[in-house]
């Protein structure tokens, strides 16, 4: 059986010595010794991340050699390698199940009890507890614009008190 010598292009920056990566114009290509085995666009990194994890999977190369070509730190090497074994390369291309933290989204009889709170006086803590929502959900709805904060003037109790400082 002949043996394959390591043909590489020209301008290609080795992995290891069987598996080198080229990036020409938005393109970035894949080889296995001279056979160009993927590509995808250079500013797509879930494919990035897809085929390197399959890359350590089939034993191509290993974490290290990643982590050296393209400057990956390791938590994320095996973040993506991990996706790749639980889920398959779905997980990596269906974005919808990917969202780690969800937007939720108050119903507008909610928004409007808790501006009732908020025109009042009662602070984001308060109004969550009463709710039974997080602080975070009120603060987003404040982002969005659907909660505006009323200032209400009160006069404190100790408001027309000078302070005078002890001389010594």
């Amino acid at each position: 059986m002949q043996k394959l010598l390591p043909t590489f292009p020209f301008k290609a920056k080795m992995i290891n010595s069987d598996v080198s990566v080229l990036c020409e114009e938005d393109t970035v290509y894949y080889f296995h010794y001279d056979v160009p085995i993927f590509s995808h666009n250079n500013k797509d990194l879930e494919c990035f991340h897809c085929i390197t994890s399959k890359f350590i999977i089939l034993g191509l190369c290993n974490k290290k050699e990643i982590q050296n070509c393209f400057g990956v730190s390791n938590p994320s090497i095996n973040r993506n390698v991990k996706r790749l074994r639980k889920n398959g390369d779905r997980n990596f291309f269906n974005f919808t199940e990917n969202r780690r933290g969800k937007c939720y989204k108050l119903v507008p009889e909610v928004v409007s009890q808790i501006q009732y709170y908020l025109d009042k006086g009662k602070n984001n803590s308060e109004i969550a507890r009463l709710e039974g929502i997080t602080e975070g959900d009120i603060r987003y709805d404040f982002k969005k614009g659907r909660l505006k904060k009323t200032f209400m003037l009160t006069e404190h109790k100790h408001a027309n008190i000078k302070r005078v400082k002890n001389k010594k």
